[in-house]
């Protein structure tokens, strides 16, 4: 391929590393030879691959979505098999028609208690698997969980699982998903209160696909960047303060 964007998505399954970037046949590592493939190319390879600009490994599957023409529609892998798209128990799920708000578009993706979350712009949607283990053998058999609308993610790489939530930027500011879950009311708490108005204005004026987040469990710590501003803002994950928010400092060099 000519690749002329470097907006990829990394994920690893089943020790083999693939990468996702919106109109691009996505690639994987061909580790004995040392390079980078493309996944049509692989041994074990069947179907087509979405050309997603959002994925994740979870639960012994590739799940992807947001291609160029459809942004709704979740696709997943067959189990353990990456390449693998069109036999086993890879498939698709269509989301429009659970969204309260149906203009809405899948921006990132998270796993978490044995759920799979689906982060959409203005909404949130979780699922469960059929199966009490959770162990997702046939994702044909989904179960609607909960529909969270009125809060969503705008950036795919701000979604930081932390081993106990999942942290995300919404329009708002830096949310945590544990939090919306037991809350749902308006106005929701967030993690970044007292730096609200600078956060906003920030987002305004940096591209939403250039903000990128880290997380470290042994500094205790979420990093959100905006490198329009070379600003990198720093939450104290520790200890809450009174109001529900986190430390915040920021890093501008």
């Amino acid at each position: 391929q000519t690749i002329e964007d470097g907006n990829w998505k990394a994920v690893t399954l089943n020790d083999s590393a693939y990468l996702f970037q919106e109109g691009y046949e996505p690639l994987y590592f061909d580790e004995p030879n040392g390079t980078i493939e493309d996944i049509g190319d692989h041994p074990n390879a069947s179907g087509t691959a979405p050309q997603g600009n959002v994925a994740m490994s979870a639960y012994g599957r590739l799940w992807v979505a947001s291609t160029a023409i459809n942004k709704t529609t979740l696709y997943w892998s067959d189990l353990l098999v990456g390449p693998r798209w069109n036999s086993g128990t890879a498939g698709s799920l269509d989301i429009s028609g659970i969204l309260v708000y149906g203009n809405d578009e899948i921006i990132g993706l998270g796993a978490h208690n044995g759920l799979l979350i689906v982060f959409c712009k203005q909404n949130i949607i979780i699922f469960g698997d059929s199966d009490n283990n959770q162990t997702y053998l046939d994702p044909s058999t989904l179960q609607l969980i909960e529909v969270i609308s009125g809060v969503g993610c705008i950036a795919r790489d701000s979604i930081q699982n932390t081993g106990t939530d999942i942290l995300f930027l919404s329009e708002s500011g830096l949310r945590s998903l544990g939090r919306v879950i037991q809350e749902k009311s308006t106005p929701m708490r967030d993690l970044s209160k007292n730096v609200r108005d600078d956060l906003v204005q920030l987002l305004e004026s940096e591209p939403k696909a250039n903000i990128r987040s880290a997380y470290s469990e042994f500094n205790a710590f979420y990093l959100l960047a905006f490198p329009t501003t070379r600003q990198v803002y720093c939450f104290d994950m520790r200890a809450p303060l009174e109001d529900g928010s986190a430390r915040v400092t920021i890093w501008d060099n």
